[in-house]
């Protein structure tokens, strides 16, 4: 038989519903959609929000180019300065360090995002550097420096320093 679901309002006792035959639900612990490691992706969104406290903040996400289609976002401040995080991101994406008042767009570019977990074992990504897989067109780029890499130039060597 079922039993009725009875609420007190306005100081008398409503019925709201019946109880079914309940079943107990288990509680299972977080399982992270993107596990710890480093990724081939593409940067696929970048916007600008806002905190609960007002202070706007830019999200970047970032879908997998494994076929799984999986995304993760990540949020950094509004700086692009060379040292900040979206400055060192930013650099990563290109290829090169932008120059100051350029206008860049990161959408579309690839990457590798290193992804961790934080204190709460949700999945954050920690780290954007340039593409494990260079693309045409792109010089290798280290983020940690402030200045635009030189261009690949082959080192000259002299045939008597040849290894064979």
């Amino acid at each position: 038989m079922k039993e009725p679901i009875v609420r007190e309002m306005g100081g008398m006792h409503h019925i709201i519903g019946w109880k079914e035959d309940s079943v107990p639900i288990e509680v299972a612990t977080y399982t992270p959609n993107v596990a710890p490691g480093a990724y081939e992706a593409v940067c696929t969104d970048v916007t600008v929000r806002q905190s609960k406290d007002g202070a706007e903040f830019r999200r970047w996400e970032f879908t997998l180019t494994d076929g799984t289609g999986k995304t993760i976002s990540a949020a950094s401040s509004l700086s692009t300065s060379p040292k900040s995080k979206g400055g060192k991101w930013l650099a990563a994406l290109l290829g090169r360090q932008p120059a100051p008042g350029e206008s860049v767009e990161p959408v579309g570019q690839h990457c590798t995002i290193i992804v961790e977990l934080n204190e709460n074992g949700y999945e954050t990504v920690s780290g954007v550097i340039q593409a494990t897989h260079t693309l045409p067109g792109r010089k290798p780029f280290d983020a940690s420096s402030e200045s635009v890499p030189p261009q690949d130039t082959p080192p000259a060597v002299a045939p008597d320093e040849l290894p064979f």
